[in-house]
């Protein structure tokens, strides 16, 4: 379990397999979350409006960032809509655009 002063993340139980494997078991679906290999683990973040700009986002990408480090990975990818406000919070974390098309980059950060 991860947990900040604001933020409580668990590891997946059996209840949340389903939804899990229907998520990665599709390529498309993939694709839009930034995978570019099976070594890297893909990311996919969000927050209900009403939780944005408290620094709750930048707050849980830098504890993911660190726990996916501990792990022993060397990176971590992600996809985002060029015109999302949150692509300025994930450079400022570290990620770099690695790929791009119309809408969107897929980003990479170096562990």
């Amino acid at each position: 379990m991860i947990e900040t002063e604001r933020l409580i993340l668990r590891k997946y139980t059996i209840e949340d397999f389903e939804a899990l494997y229907e998520i990665v078991s599709d390529p498309e679906t993939m694709q839009h979350y930034g995978h570019i290999d099976d070594e890297t683990p893909s990311l996919a973040i969000s927050l209900l409006g009403r939780y944005r700009n408290y620094g709750i986002g930048t707050e849980l990408m830098r504890r993911m960032l660190d726990e996916l480090k501990s792990c022993g990975y060397k990176q971590v990818s992600l996809s985002v809509q060029k015109q999302n406000y949150a692509v300025k919070m994930y450079e400022k974390v570290g990620f770099q655009i690695l790929n791009e098309n119309e809408e969107e980059y897929v980003m990479v950060c170096r562990l």
